[in-house]
């Protein structure tokens, strides 16, 4: 299986912490600056939007949850949460904004930190297989 989550599974558990974190957030910063210059109407581009995230959040968690593998399990879920970021946003309330903006520096925070949780567990397990790390 290919994408962005092998890109977390693959690379060094302190860049993907980082890059989960904060890298993703420009992704987010991109989309949205695109689709409303390349969709003139703001309600087709709003609609869009909230498409695209309902469609990625269910899809993301859903995905997640089959994991095996920590770190997978954390990208499909960062995956998520950009969804229902994107859709919070695609929305333009003052009080969905709002809350996407909290959830993105929520999420920014906790994703850093579970990835660095990750590579420790790593370091101590040799392994972040879920079956590997039950107890």
């Amino acid at each position: 299986m290919s994408g962005c989550p092998d890109i977390y599974r693959g690379s060094d558990p302190e860049i993907t912490a980082l890059y989960s974190g904060v890298l993703v957030k420009a992704f987010l910063f991109v989309l949205f600056h695109l689709t409303f210059i390349l969709l003139a109407d703001p309600t087709v581009a709003r609609n869009w939007l909230m498409a695209l995230g309902a469609i990625t959040m269910i899809v993301a968690e859903l995905v997640a949850l089959r994991q095996n593998d920590l770190r997978r399990m954390l990208a499909y879920s960062s995956l998520g949460q950009v969804g229902l970021i994107t859709l919070a946003l695609a929305f333009a309330s003052e009080a969905t904004t709002a809350g996407a903006l909290f959830h993105m520096i929520n999420h920014t925070l906790i994703k850093v930190l579970l990835f660095l949780l990750a590579a420790l567990m790593l370091r101590q397990y040799a392994s972040l297989k879920l079956a590997d790390l039950q107890v």
